[in-house]
């Protein structure tokens, strides 16, 4: 009988022993199928077979580190080259609208323009019977005590804080 034959196909080696049994190892790291086929030439289909799975992998993965799928890889920025176009647009966009309703509330709390003073009197006297004309927002004013004229249009003098004493300290006894 003859001696044992082997024969390299891709990565592997398909090997034919004296009693007509057939081996397939792949000595590719991390994959390391072993087959053991019917005969040479079905061993040969399938060392082929394997060889070309492993060829298309490797074509799949051109250009990239190795050991590494193109899948597993993160993304390219070739893929979006607008992307950061379209996010500087979009933040403008939204400074810009910011910006306008800022504005709009700013100028909606604006002091409104000051009306032309009465020629005479010179000091407002304002009716305590009936309620004030109401202004542009809608504000009433209410004076903040007694009348400081009387009926006749004269000025009530303040009283004196010092000459009402009508209590001392230490109960008045």
């Amino acid at each position: 009988m003859s001696r044992s034959t082997s024969r390299r196909v891709g990565a592997g080696t398909l090997t034919r022993y004296r009693d007509g049994s057939c081996t397939f190892a792949c000595h590719r790291s991390g994959c390391h199928a072993y087959t053991q086929p019917r005969g040479w030439r079905a061993g040969l289909r399938l060392a082929r077979q394997h060889a070309a799975a492993h060829d298309a992998i490797e074509a799949r993965d051109v250009g990239t580190p190795w050991g590494i799928a193109t899948h597993e890889l993160p993304p390219t920025r070739r893929r979006w080259p607008l992307r950061r176009l379209a996010t500087a647009v979009l933040v403008l966009a939204l400074a810009a609208l910011a910006f306008a309703l800022t504005l709009a509330g700013v100028t909606g709390h604006a002091a409104p323009a000051p009306r032309p003073a009465p020629a005479a009197p010179s000091i407002a006297i304002l009716p305590t019977t009936t309620a004030a004309a109401v202004g542009p927002e809608g504000y009433v004013p209410t004076p903040a005590g007694p009348p400081a004229t009387d009926t006749n249009g004269t000025w009530i003098p303040e009283p004196d804080p010092a000459s009402s004493a009508s209590s001392r300290a230490g109960g008045g006894r």
